[in-house]
């Protein structure tokens, strides 16, 4: 009995943990993805436009969340979004040496 009492105690306590693991891990893939789609970017750039790249990023996460990332279970909430766009202007940055 009292196995199975720590063991309902203990799901009480992580439980409500769980969603912000979820968050933290959408963030985390989002970034590394947008690293992806910088290099993309400044491939196509002939000179530095943060401000230009950085639309261009977050259009670029939009359109991929349409054909691929809705099927992975990205959601679209603020804090993934930035950081698809950090790890997209992080790429883009470093393409031009900045």
């Amino acid at each position: 009995m009292k196995i199975i009492l720590m063991t309902l105690l203990g799901a009480f306590v992580f439980f409500p943990a769980y969603p912000s693991y979820a968050d933290s891990d959408s963030e985390l893939r989002a970034e590394i993805l947008g690293e992806q789609g910088g290099k993309a970017i400044a491939a196509d750039d002939t000179e530095y436009k943060p401000d230009e790249a950085k639309v261009e990023c977050k259009e670029l996460f939009y359109k991929l969340w349409e054909e691929h990332f809705k099927e992975m279970g990205f959601s679209t909430d603020e804090g993934v979004v930035d950081s698809y766009v950090k790890g997209c202007m992080k790429t883009y940055g470093k393409a031009f040496g900045k």
